[in-house]
């Protein structure tokens, strides 16, 4: 990393560390004062970039303290939910799969809420397409198959 680039990673980096796991808005920005989900997925990504940048244990410490905070909050009903006042399901919870790497794809809770999903239309250049298949289905080409959620991940080219 450049190291003129290094002040500005540590002082956005002590931020997300501060504000870790406080109530905040969502990452559409339209609703503040609740724990959102997602927005703590970015602060985890954040926190563990950051700790690979600098070299930090404490950041990546920080980072797994957030994680454990989603794990255990963030899961009611047997899958993630929007928010702490907002049991509803979120696209952007996708996000704490691919690309924030906070939960692992294969996880009930995490393919849960996709499987009840129906056919999606999306552009033939999206990277994720959502639709109901059947757990047998089989990937074609080099798109991987997340679990039974009927949530494929095509190769960014």
């Amino acid at each position: 990393m450049a190291a003129q680039l290094v002040p500005t990673v540590e002082r956005v980096s002590r931020y997300l560390a501060a504000i870790g796991t406080a109530a905040c808005f969502d990452v559409w920005e339209e609703n503040g004062g609740s724990v959102h989900t997602a927005t703590l997925g970015c602060v985890y990504a954040g926190l563990v970039a950051a700790s690979a940048m600098l070299s930090s244990e404490t950041f990546r410490d920080r980072a797994e303290a957030v994680r454990a905070d989603v794990l255990e909050r963030a899961r009611r009903l047997g899958r993630f939910e929007k928010s702490s006042d907002d049991n509803q399901v979120d696209a952007a919870l996708l996000w704490l799969c691919e690309p924030f790497h906070l939960v692992d794809p294969w996880i009930r809770s995490f393919s849960r809420p996709w499987a009840r999903c129906r056919a999606t239309s999306i552009s033939p250049e999206a990277s994720v397409v959502i639709r109901q298949t059947p757990t047998s289905a089989v990937a074609r080409g080099r798109s991987s198959r997340l679990p039974s959620a009927g949530i494929w991940r095509r190769p960014v080219s």
